[in-house]
């Protein structure tokens, strides 16, 4: 029961995800978060609605939200569920706000590892 409902929110993520996805190849960015920096998220919060910047800050949360979903779906203490998925969404905005600009050229994959393994020490104790 427990991975129906968070495929409910991984497919929810993919498909909100690759809509942005496609808004942002069709108006010529990249939308990789190997790519997309610290700094550019940072940039995109001050973005217009709907710009390509904002489009681009607004796929890269929702990719570390699922990166999160797939990596720790299996451990109740991430509070991995359907039902904290906005709260978790915002959690890692905050995250991004607080801890980029110390770090402006990070790509936002190795961010969502680092905060990842982050987590999964705090969770472990190891």
């Amino acid at each position: 029961m427990t991975r129906l409902r968070h495929l409910a929110a991984l497919l929810a993520t993919l498909a909100l995800s690759t809509g942005l996805a496609a808004t942002a190849a069709a108006q010529g960015g990249p939308a990789s978060p190997y790519e997309i920096t610290c700094a550019d998220f940072l940039a995109a919060t001050g973005a217009p609605a709907g710009s390509d910047d904002n489009i681009r800050g607004n796929l890269m949360v929702y990719w570390v939200v699922g990166y999160f979903y797939g990596r720790f779906e299996d451990v109740p203490e991430a509070n991995t569920t359907p039902e904290r998925f906005a709260q978790n969404a915002a959690d890692v905005v905050g995250a991004l706000r607080q801890i980029c600009p110390n770090v402006p050229d990070m790509p936002i994959a190795e961010f969502a590892r680092n905060l990842g393994n982050d987590l999964e020490t705090s969770i472990t104790g190891n």
